[in-house]
């Protein structure tokens, strides 16, 4: 009898485990609170006679001493995932709604969402955010005697770290707002109500990473229902007209989030997030109004591979500086690989980190050896 009390202990022990171990593969999105985003880096770059502010004065156009070639922001949040097909700050939902794999449990019609008010999401006591935005202002001056077009030429979401495919599950949502006079240039110290408040508009694009996909095709419109959905909203990137001979300025605020019901949303496929991301933009001046709508459709490196050797090259006017070969499911680089080529001898996938003169690190994309 002693003996059979010493095991009840650890039973209960092995009790515990079991129940952890039934819970630990449910859809992240509605019970890992650990997968998070935080200080994440945004890097703004743009073309000649384009500046970019970080925009601190609200819906007040900043001093033009503030606008300069590039800027580099930090912006914490902790993300929790969430679903929404408008990006606007009142049309965000959570959802329980989860099996095992990650996927819907009950159908369409059934109403399992709860709005997220305020950008703040509670559990466990712990508070948690739906998106991060981030913030800039645009001064566009077109010296030439034809219209010209502001262009998001770039929107990269970049991770420094050994990881696959995690990246589905972004969204990024432009907002962008003219400043409030457009045929007229407006004064450094002409600021009040430079822009129209960015909260009330309509998104001038969602963008997804390639081979993204939603579960039944379909992502949550509201409390009552779910709506058919694309990756970009109104079919194009984001661009606006600047008039010959005329200095525009522009507020954009890119939105990031992470759509819960995309089908990589779950903990088999995704990893803890840290520092360790970047968001890369750009926004040139050009003659045409074209402007990306994928995230990461604009390569700043390449990955090629001949017979069994990779090599690494940047795509941009940097140069690099070193080079850090990595073979997919294992942390760490891979010892003495610090060249711009790499000989693999054992069969994987292998990306390259390249860190330029100028300070930026850019991954380049898995390459598969040997290629199917």
């Amino acid at each position: 009898m002693k003996k059979f009390r010493k095991l009840i202990p650890a039973l209960a022990l092995l009790l515990v485990s079991a129940v952890l171990m039934s819970t630990a593969s449910y859809a992240w999105f509605s019970m890992n609170n650990k997968v998070t985003v935080t200080g994440m880096e945004v890097k703004t770059y743009v073309s000649d006679n384009l500046y970019v502010a970080p925009s601190t004065a609200g819906n007040n156009k900043s001093a033009d001493s503030a606008f300069k070639s590039g800027v580099n922001q930090t912006v914490s949040g902790t993300l929790q995932p969430v679903s929404t097909i408008s990006a606007l700050p009142t049309a965000f939902y959570t959802t329980t709604d989860a099996a095992a794999d990650g996927s819907k449990q009950t159908s369409t019609s059934t109403v399992p969402y709860t709005l997220v008010t305020g950008n703040d999401i509670e559990i466990s006591g712990t508070h948690y955010k739906g998106y991060v935005d981030y913030v800039v202002e645009l001064k566009a001056v077109n010296a030439s005697n034809a219209d010209r077009y502001v262009n998001l030429s770039k929107v990269n979401l970049l991770y420094m770290g050994a990881a696959t495919n995690v990246t589905h599950a972004f969204r990024i949502a432009v907002f962008a707002q003219a400043q409030a006079s457009p045929s007229t240039n407006l004064a450094a110290t002409e600021v009040e109500n430079a822009y129209a408040a960015i909260s009330t508009t309509t998104a001038n694009s969602i963008m997804a990473p390639t081979s993204f996909a939603y579960f039944g095709s379909t992502a949550v419109s509201g409390t009552a229902a779910k709506a058919a959905v694309s990756p970009v909203v109104n079919n194009a990137g984001w661009s606006a007209q600047v008039a010959a001979g005329k200095t525009q300025y522009f507020k954009v605020t890119v939105r990031l989030w992470l759509e819960g019901e995309d089908t990589d949303c779950n903990n088999t496929k995704f990893v803890s997030l840290t520092e360790s991301w970047a968001l890369d933009l750009a926004f040139s001046l050009d003659s045409t109004n074209t402007s990306v709508a994928l995230i990461g459709s604009v390569a700043n490196a390449t990955n090629s591979l001949s017979t069994n050797t990779f090599t690494a090259a940047l795509t941009n006017d940097e140069t690099a500086a070193t080079y850090a070969w990595y073979k997919i499911g294992t942390a760490d680089a891979i010892d003495g690989a610090t060249e711009a080529t790499y000989t693999a001898s054992a069969n994987g996938e292998y990306y390259c980190v390249i860190t330029t003169t100028e300070g930026n690190t850019y991954m380049t994309p898995v390459v598969k050896y040997p290629a199917s």
